[in-house]
């Protein structure tokens, strides 16, 4: 007595193909959920990083995930760089996203509102400016606030 393969028995399908199909398509919709996560969580931190207040409180501490408005002045060397400076005006930062170089954001952690902290840094050696590859800096740079 011979058994037959049927369809619904995942083995086999009718058109030919193996079992090997449902893993993919089971992957294939963990990552889409995945894709789906991340993107939520992305344009929620844009809405919450448009609809926060800056708070100059001295007694805050900047943390791991805060976002902070900041100015900085950068020089390499006691000397001021093209695109080293907020040039006055404040950029919003979230600590832990590092968008900006080396340890940036780190060296910011622990700090107030109010306090200006010497920021060490070096560019690394892919920076798109090859006169910047390797140097070392400093910046100056002034916690404004803490977006709550």
């Amino acid at each position: 007595m011979s058994k037959e393969l049927h369809p619904s028995s995942g083995n086999k399908k009718k058109n030919g193909s193996n079992a090997k199909a449902l893993p993919f398509q089971m992957l294939a919709v963990i990552l889409a959920v995945c894709c789906l996560a991340f993107l939520f969580r992305l344009v929620y931190t844009v809405y919450k990083m448009d609809h926060m207040e800056l708070n100059t409180d001295p007694s805050l501490v900047v943390r791991q995930g805060d976002t902070v408005s900041i100015e900085f002045s950068g020089t390499i060397d006691g000397e001021p760089f093209t695109g080293g400076s907020t040039n006055g005006k404040s950029e919003k930062l979230l600590i832990g996203s590092r968008s900006f170089i080396d340890d940036f954001e780190e060296q910011l952690i622990g700090h107030h509102p109010g306090e200006t902290v010497s920021v060490e840094v070096t560019f690394p050696e892919d920076y798109p400016d090859m006169e910047l590859r390797n140097q070392e800096a400093v910046y100056e740079t002034k916690i404004l606030g803490i977006y709550q």
